[in-house]
Order: structure tokens, then C-alpha cells, then sequence
């Protein structure tokens, strides 16, 4: 929400669709159910974040690149699991 402050504008915008359709450099938080997508997809989204994304970010899975930005998990219940590790990055 840095972005939105900077400008006096408190908006939330949830965007559902194809990720590669979207520039990430748009938003503060980023938060994706990539546990569904093929290895090679996921692998184009962890260069998209890597090379177009700055806040915070919240993966189901993720790749040994973001391991740097890596703050935490957090168990979590979803519509198709009891329990499921969330991982919460934050890039700068």
C-alpha cells in the first residue's frame, strides 16, 4: 500500500487472471496460488517477480532465487486443504 499512500489513495484492486498479462511493478502485495501451475510456469513467474516486483509477496510455492527475500510461513486452511504452508517474501 506504499504506492497508494504516496498518492493519498486507499484502493484495493484484486486482479484474477493470467499472470503474465499483468505488470507486477502495478502493485504492493502480491499474493498467488501457484501450487497448481506447471514447473516451467511457475518458473516464468519467479523471473517476473524477480525482475518486475518490489513488496510483499505470498507463494505457495517457491524457487531457491527468492530464498533471499524469504521472511516467513504461515499455516493456513483452504478451500482445498486443511493445512497448507504459505510462504511470505518481501522484495525491496
Amino acid at each position: 500500500l506504499k504506492n497508494a499512500e504516496k498518492r493519498d489513495i486507499f484502493e484495493i484492486e484484486l486482479m484474477k487472471g493470467d499472470y503474465n498479462e499483468l505488470y507486477f511493478g502495478n502493485y504492493d502485495i502480491l499474493y498467488c496460488c501457484n501450487c497448481i501451475f506447471e514447473e516451467e510456469d511457475n518458473q516464468k513467474l519467479y523471473k517476473k517477480i524477480l525482475k518486475e516486483f518490489k513488496g510483499h509477496c505470498f507463494l505457495f510455492n517457491f524457487d531457491k532465487n527468492l530464498i533471499p527475500y524469504y521472511v516467513g510461513s504461515h499455516i493456513i486452511e483452504t478451500s482445498w486443504v486443511k493445512q497448507t504452508e504459505l510462504y511470505y517474501f518481501l522484495l525491496q
